[in-house]
């Protein structure tokens, strides 16, 4: 508790008094300009020459209780960085039923739901409410604006419009399933949804028809032991085949090629960990090493053939009132001695309209001034070197990676729809430990972008920085921009 409340206090302070950079790379961010800056007229792809860049950049820096460490291995595509325009779209069906068709392996899927979209006769009820409510005033018991609740009236009128008379069902009771979706609808918003099963695994599908909401595919086996990510151990294909699993690196990365291409998403494998099945006694007090081991296996998409950055895990949560909530594609696979064990996918990207094939980039050199910089400044902020045990925080940030990529911002005036566009961005991933001292014990977790939550365990490399390669301007990857 001392530690939600340390954190509160500290967000409120310096979300009125953070330093300002030395130049204003944190504050530019008009994405016209950007878009300007980035255009470029470059030679066909064939006589493309990648930007120069060391194989290694190396800096040290330590102030009060900050420490950065970096020591990373800098990754340069050999194709020309894009730029594109992009929204969240929701899955497309027919690679869904092709997905669960490979994952099911034989075997029949089964759903029990039925189509529940609201239909005019309930609607009509809601809007003659909202309309009594209107007029009697009621609705300001809620603290909500007059303004507002016209809004939500007129938002019931045009749902009104496009509903049925009846409720018709897309699928039987009980009934066999190809993988169709079903439509659902929740407080209004219409679902493209599937939830079902096999003799040995269970499907939830959400895929929102807006651009609004979260969209999520999940997987399970019935009978996955309750893996988690404490104390894995990433792997490379060079590295040592453990003994600990009966199924080769070789074997799980044939099969994550397999569910990959039967999406027919333009997914590349970019983290393979070691996990198991440890209890730490954080729930029942028991504690065990672990039993079970498998793969956790992260894949990104790709556009043209450079990566779609994401952080690890989900790195959109924000209190921002101006932000929304919108996860980074991800997708993961778990694959153990039995197979797939679980696939988890979320927030499909879907390119609308390329904006250009190549952009004009900073120079490394500058690059690594701004970064240098800039970890001081967003970091610096949250370290407490204070003598006194209850007050002390200590900030250790530690880069291994440096990657020349694709990330996806926020498209201006977007409002709460799901528009953005790819630009190219030198990421830096690591981890971010924050220790917290009360009554001199140390209290340690792995945090995320700039200090604003995290766990007790690296669940994998987390976007340390973010800078903008085309005219330097920081992205916060919590707030999407």
């Amino acid at each position: 508790m001392k530690r939600i409340i340390s954190l509160l206090l500290i967000a409120l302070l310096f979300a009125a008094c953070q330093p300002t950079p030395e130049e204003p790379v944190v504050l530019q961010k008009d994405q016209d300009l950007m878009i300007q800056k980035g255009e470029a007229t470059q030679p066909p792809e064939e006589q493309y020459t990648p930007p120069e860049a060391p194989e290694r950049w190396q800096y040290d820096y330590e102030e009060g209780a900050l420490t950065v460490h970096v020591d990373a291995k800098v990754t340069v595509p050999d194709v020309p960085l894009p730029m594109a325009k992009m929204r969240a779209q929701g899955f497309d069906q027919d690679a869904v039923r092709r997905l669960l068709k490979y994952l099911a392996n034989g075997e029949t899927m089964i759903t029990s739901r039925t189509q529940t979209v609201a239909t005019k006769e309930q609607i009509a009820a809601d809007l003659e409410q909202a309309m009594q409510m209107l007029e009697d005033g009621s609705y300001k018991d809620a603290d909500i604006t007059e303004e507002e609740w016209k809004e939500h009236i007129a938002d019931l009128q045009g749902q009104y419009k496009k509903a049925p008379f009846e409720a018709d069902a897309k699928q039987p009771e009980n009934g066999e399933t190809d993988g169709t979706f079903y439509l659902q609808e929740r407080s209004g918003i219409q679902y493209n949804c599937l939830e079902a099963h096999t003799d040995s695994a269970i499907i939830w599908i959400w895929s929102p028809l807006h651009a609004d909401f979260d969209a999520s595919f999940r997987y399970e086996r019935g009978d996955i032991p309750y893996y988690t990510m404490n104390g894995a151990v990433e792997l490379f294909p060079d590295s040592e085949q453990s003994d600990k699993i009966g199924l080769t690196y070789a074997e799980a990365m044939q099969k994550v090629r397999e569910i990959i291409n039967a999406t027919g998403e333009p997914l590349t494998v970019t983290h393979v960990y070691l996990i198991g099945d440890p209890m730490n006694g954080n729930v029942d007090g028991i504690v065990q090493d672990a039993k079970h081991w498998a793969y956790a296996v992260q894949c990104q998409r790709t556009y043209r053939g450079v990566t779609v950055a994401a952080g690890v895990p989900g790195t959109t949560r924000t209190d921002d009132v101006y932000a929304i909530d919108w996860e980074y594609e991800t997708m993961t696979i778990i694959l153990d001695d039995k197979g797939v064990a679980r696939v988890q996918w979320r927030e499909p990207l879907t390119v609308t309209e390329p904006i250009s094939d190549s952009t004009n980039l900073l120079p490394f050199d500058r690059i690594a001034e701004i970064a240098e910089r800039m970890l001081r400044v967003v970091y610096l902020q949250y370290s407490d070197a204070s003598q006194e045990a209850s007050q002390r925080r200590e900030i250790a940030v530690d880069i291994r990676d440096m990657k020349l990529e694709l990330i996806r911002v926020r498209e201006q005036d977007s409002g709460a729809e799901k528009n953005g566009v790819l630009v190219p961005v030198w990421v830096c991933y690591g981890d971010i430990v924050d220790t917290d001292y009360w009554d001199g014990e140390p209290d340690v977790m792995y945090a995320n972008y700039g200090c604003g939550g995290g766990c007790i365990f690296r669940e994998g490399d987390e976007i340390v920085l973010c800078i903008n390669a085309i005219d330097g301007s920081i992205i916060d990857p919590l707030l999407g921009y």
